[in-house]
């Protein structure tokens, strides 16, 4: 684990992540053209995208793709929805065309809606041995130690080489029936940013740390790997 960026409060730390977020669309549209990022739900994301929508336009929207980390099997609209989250506080507030924002089906159920994702994943990056999917893909960190929908026990295994897969939360959790990019799919990316504010991530951001740099399937977030980087922004409450 290259060391974390340790930021004074979760405010801080979604500034930081803007600042992130703009630098890495610059530079690969600047590089091959375009620039693709996987979101991610949650309260620290949603606090980032609020920033960029209020931004003076700093990211070339235009030449931006969008696609989403995880989601749950709930409409488009559900409050819980994570598309929805990114819908209201980013994309519906700058100039994405809408061929260019492409949500997980979760409505479709678990099963349909990974199959048509793995599908739209397929054409828009050609898959082959060396192919690069996302620029960037956002993460968070579960108490748990999940992140996407990849959860303790999940069987990795079973995965193969497929890029976007059905999940299953914990019982606890209000909607168990997720689909969620692979960990394969996030290691064909350019770079992956985790963004971990808060006390009560603190105790899984240090097992998360007891797990690198070999990795633990009971904390998958500890197994996940990209092409360039994976970026550590942490505030001090989740340091403890």
């Amino acid at each position: 684990m290259t060391p974390a960026r340790v930021h004074p409060d979760a405010a801080a730390l979604a500034r930081a992540a803007a600042d992130l977020l703009i630098h890495a669309a610059d530079s690969a549209i600047r590089d091959h053209g375009s620039f693709t990022v996987a979101l991610a739900g949650g309260s620290t994301p949603k606090a980032m995208y609020t920033l960029l929508a209020a931004g003076p336009a700093p990211i070339d929207w235009p030449r931006t793709e969008v696609f989403f980390g995880d989601e749950r099997c709930i409409p488009p609209d559900h409050p819980d929805s994570n598309y929805r989250t990114a819908h209201e506080s980013l994309l519906s507030r700058v100039p994405l065309a809408a061929d260019h924002i492409h949500r997980i089906r979760g409505e479709l159920g678990p099963h349909a809606a990974a199959d048509h994702y793995e599908s739209l994943l397929r054409r828009r990056f050609a898959a082959g041995p060396g192919v690069t999917t996302f620029d960037l893909v956002l993460l968070g960190l579960g108490a748990d130690g999940h992140t996407l929908s990849l959860f303790p026990g999940h069987d990795f295994a079973a995965d193969g080489d497929r890029w976007c897969i059905p999940a299953v939360a914990p019982p606890a959790s209000p909607v168990r029936d997720r689909v969620s990019l692979t960990l394969e799919a996030v290691a064909r990316a350019r770079s992956a940013v985790f963004l971990i504010a808060g006390p009560d991530k603190a105790p899984a951001l240090a097992r998360l740390r007891t797990a690198l740099p070999a990795g633990r399937a009971e904390i998958p977030a500890s197994l996940i790997r990209c092409r360039s980087e994976v970026i550590w922004l942490t505030d001090r409450a989740a340091e403890g």
